[in-house]
Formats: C-alpha cells, structure tokens, sequence
C-alpha cells in the first residue's frame, strides 16, 4: 500500500509523541530525542514540496543545484512562519506558553547569563510542545487512549525495574533508584497514573470483573511503590487530588452506601495527614525534662 506524504507526516507526528510518552519514566535523553523528532516532523510537514517540485522541474540541472539550498530554506521558513501564525490566534497554547515568558523576563534581574540561558534552553519544550500540538490535527479519542496505556504500561515497566533494584541493591539515599529521571517527576507520573486507572476503573460501559480487578491492583501497585520508595511528592499530589475530587464523585454517587463511604473516606483523608502533622510539630517544639540530681 502506498503512503501519501500527509500520511507520513502524521505517522511520524503519531510515533514521536508516542517516544515522548513511552521516555518519561525512563529517560530525559529519550525524551529530548522524541522532541527533535516531533519538531523535525512539523517543520517538514509544513514543507511545500509541490511548489518545491513545481520550482525545480523545468530547471537544468546546474539551475536545480544552484537553487536547491536557496529554495529549500525559503520554504522551510515560510512553513514555520506560518506555523507560528496559527499559533498565536490559539489562545490556550499561548496561554500555557506564556510560562516561558516569566524566565525570559528573569533575564533583567540575572547575573549569571551562563545559567540563566541553560535553564532557557530545559524549559523550551514549553514553547515547542504546544506550539505542534496547537498547530497539528488534534489526536483522536482511540489514539488518545492508546497513549494512556502506553503511559501505564512504562510506569507499570519502570516501578517493577525499580522494586528490583531496591531489593537487589544497597541504596543509601532511595531517590538514587531513579538517576535518569527525577524521583518528583517519577512520584507525579505515578499519581497521574493512579487516576488514570481510576478513570478507566470507574468509567461507563460494560466491563467485567477481571477487568475492574485489573485496574485496581494496577491502582494499588503504584500507591504500594511510592510507599516503598518513600515518595512523599507523589503521595501528598494523589492525597490532595483526590480530596478535592471526592466531592464530585459523591454528587455522581447515586448508590447511599457509595456516598456515605465516599464521605468518611474523605473525612479520613484530611484528619488522618493533619494528626500525623500535629505528632510531628508536637514532637518537635516537645523539651524532656532534665533531672539535675542524675547528671555527674
């Protein structure tokens, strides 16, 4: 079957999100690889080969030679121009965007450029990522839970990696389990991940108990590992999340038994942090007596 050229170009799209996604628990050198593919793939999707081709046919060959760097970067500019068009009459990628504005502005107030233009150069995915995915077809309902589980199943891939290592391994500080990624970026995929799997654990339809029971062991694998990695990020995200979420779902509860649980929980889940707060304060400003009779 033959592939037209808009094809490639959105296959390409497809498959470079999809490293993206399949790299963040694992690596930031895996994830700035899918980067340059994504930015390479838009910038030739919006290369205008026919009017490149409509250019150079009638030409001679020494005519095509002399043109073809000339031309080639003209269009590629002009492709990108128009890029950045679209993009600015999309207000929620600019919105988003505007982020990077704030470190741009850093500048005026900075004494080392040095560091100042490699923090610029971390943070400019926050310009290209929504720059491709405002000014790209958006990404069907099925593709878009396809990344879902890919996402799920890196995090599922890298816990169990990690659990190995913790048992095998001699750690004196735990975050060193997770040197290609940060432990806070690794504890937050794994909160998103716990409520994707709620998502997909409560979501409409008909699914049959080994699927729900699937999804909540995988629910309770990630809650388990940031236990076990001592993930206090991850644990304290999920923990804030889902108590300003509860209240929804028990207005969607229609079940009086899911409510009332629904209710407690919720209950538990802001008293329980807040006594385990008060132990820690009270241990702190706590001075033990001393017996004077009993020092030499």
């Amino acid at each position: 079957m033959k592939i037209t050229w808009p094809q490639f170009v959105r296959c390409w799209y497809l498959l470079s999100v999809g490293v993206i996604i399949a790299s963040m628990p694992f690596s930031k050198f895996l994830i700035s690889i899918g980067q340059f593919m994504l930015i390479g793939g838009w910038v030739v999707g919006r290369f205008d080969n026919r009017h490149w081709m409509e250019t150079m046919g009638p030409l001679s060959l020494r005519n095509r030679i002399l043109r073809i760097l000339p031309l080639s970067l003209m269009l590629i500019a002009k492709g990108i121009a128009g890029g950045f068009r679209e993009f600015f009459r999309h207000r929620a990628a600019l919105l988003f965007s505007s982020i990077l504005l704030l470190h741009v502005a850093g500048l005026l107030f900075t004494t080392d450029f040095h560091y100042a233009l490699k923090d610029l150069r971390t943070k400019l995915p926050l310009l290209i990522i929504p720059l491709v995915f405002a000014t790209t077809p958006s990404i069907t309902p099925p593709v878009f839970r396809r990344y879902l589980f890919l996402l799920l199943l890196a995090l599922t891939v890298r816990t169990l990696f990690n659990t190995w290592a913790i048992e095998t391994r001699d750690f004196i500080d735990l975050r060193e389990v997770s040197r290609n990624v940060s432990h806070i970026i690794l504890g937050l995929l794994l909160s998103l991940g716990i409520f994707i799997s709620g998502y997909f654990l409560f979501q409409k339809g008909r699914k049959n108990l080994i699927t729900r029971a699937v999804w909540l062991l995988l629910i309770s694998w990630f809650v388990t590992y940031l236990v076990l990695s001592a993930s206090f990020t991850g644990l304290a995200i999920s923990l804030v999340v889902l108590v300003f979420l509860t209240p929804f779902l028990i207005r969607q509860a229609t079940c009086r038994i899911v409510r009332w649980t629904l209710t407690i929980a919720t209950v538990l889940l802001v008293m329980l942090p807040a006594w385990y707060l008060r132990g820690i304060i009270r241990d702190y400003y706590y001075i033990a007596p001393v017996e004077f009779s009993s020092l030499e």
